[in-house]
């Protein structure tokens, strides 16, 4: 399932801290993913 992925990890652990560290990280993770997403339907 969500194992081996820490934002997975902290998601369904429930302690999420939100500073602006956590923020970026996941707003990279977001960015990224779709990204993949996007040339994915390209191929």
């Amino acid at each position: 399932m969500l194992w081996g992925n820490p934002i997975g990890i902290l998601l369904t652990s429930g302690t999420f801290p939100l500073h602006p560290l956590t923020l970026l990280l996941v707003g990279f993770w977001k960015t990224s993913l779709q990204t993949s997403l996007l040339q994915g339907e390209r191929l």
